[in-house]
C-alpha cells in the first residue's frame, strides 16, 4: 500500500474554522475568570482569517464583531474540522445571528457558585463558542455550552495552536 493511497485528498475547497484565545488579558472580568475557571484563557472569540473579522461576547459589550487588534494577547487556533465552503459560511453567518446579546455575567459567576441557568439573552464567550460549534456538528468538549470555559475549548483535542498575531 503506498502513502498515497492512505490518505484522502482534501477537496481545494475545503476550510477550517479558527477561533482566537486571549491570554493574560489586564481586566478585572479577566482576572475573575482565569481564577473561577482554572484557565491560562480569560476569553475566546472566532476568528475568520480572509476577513480579519472577530466574533465573539465580551464584558461590557455583548455579542459584538471586531479584529485582532481588540486583543493584547492573542492566541490562534484552527480547529480540526475540515468543511466545504458553504458549511465554512454557514457556521461564521450563525455565530452572526448572536450580535446584539448581552454578556452573561452571572453565567461566569456560576463557575464560583457552581450554579448555571441559561439566559437565552445572554451569553459568554466560551458559551457562544461552544454552542455554534455544536449547532454544525463539532463538539470540542463533552460538557453543557453553558459551562464550558475558554481553557475547556483549548484542551480539545481538536484544537491546534497555529500561533500569537502579536
Amino acid at each position: 500500500m503506498s502513502l498515497s493511497s492512505m490518505f484522502r485528498p482534501v477537496p481545494e475547497d475545503t476550510k477550517y474554522p479558527f477561533i482566537v484565545f486571549e491570554k493574560r488579558k489586564k481586566s478585572i472580568i479577566s482576572s475573575i475568570v482565569r481564577f473561577f475557571t482554572h484557565s491560562d484563557y480569560c476569553h475566546v472569540e472566532f476568528w475568520e482569517p480572509d476577513s480579519g473579522i472577530t466574533i465573539g461576547s465580551r464584558p461590557w459589550r455583548g455579542v459584538t464583531t471586531g479584529t485582532l487588534d481588540d486583543f493584547q494577547n492573542p492566541v490562534l487556533a484552527k480547529i480540526d474540522c475540515p468543511m466545504d465552503s458553504d458549511r465554512y459560511v454557514r457556521l461564521y453567518n450563525d455565530a452572526l445571528t448572536y450580535v446584539g446579546l448581552k454578556y452573561d455575567y452571572k453565567g461566569v459567576l456560576g463557575f464560583l457558585i457552581n450554579r448555571f441557568k441559561v439566559n437565552h439573552n445572554r451569553v459568554k464567550c466560551s458559551h457562544l463558542v461552544d454552542e455554534v460549534l455544536k449547532k454544525h456538528g463539532i463538539v470540542l468538549i463533552n460538557k453543557e455550552s453553558i459551562k464550558v470555559t475558554p481553557q475547556d475549548l483549548a484542551e480539545s483535542i481538536l484544537v491546534e495552536f497555529v500561533g500569537s498575531e502579536k
